[in-house]
């Protein structure tokens, strides 16, 4: 399953390094991960900072706001940063607390699924990570089908 979303993930870098915007450089790929590289002196850039973001490396990251369907936003966060078990059923989604908490109130509103209450798992130079468990084997395959429906 892996290898699948591997290949999502590059082909969506793909995508985006083809379209005709200023600013967006080609795919790279380190350890195994693709990206694109997006320079924030142009004006994607400049959308970015309007929207919020603020780095990769800030403490205080959360998530977008202004004009971004938020719900859209979180499916791609949660594509990249949710974590299934391979030997039992459990699911967990890693970030700052904002962002858990933004995601926890997001899943239990569209999926059903019961909400649940962020763990602490440890201090970074990045600032703190946080993380939501699921561990019901129906809520892990609602999210595994809300994931596969937004990889596509």
């Amino acid at each position: 399953m892996g290898g699948r979303y591997r290949r999502c993930r590059r082909n969506l870098c793909n995508k985006i390094a083809r379209a005709p915007r200023h600013g967006i450089h080609l795919h790279f790929k380190i350890n195994n991960k693709y990206a694109v590289k997006i320079s924030y002196r142009d004006e994607i850039g400049e959308k970015l900072r309007a929207l919020g973001f603020s780095g990769r490396r800030d403490r205080s990251r959360g998530t977008p706001v202004g004009d971004i369907d938020l719900s859209e936003w979180l499916k791609g966060y949660c594509a990249v940063r949710m974590h299934f078990d391979k030997t039992r059923a459990r699911c967990r989604i890693y970030g700052s607390l904002s962002i858990v908490q933004t995601i926890n109130e997001l899943l239990s509103a569209e999926l059903s699924v019961s909400a649940k209450t962020p763990q602490f798992c440890t201090n970074t130079i990045n600032g703190e990570t946080w993380e939501l468990n699921f561990q019901s084997p129906k809520e892990v395959d609602l999210l595994r089908q809300w994931i596969a429906e937004s990889a596509l």
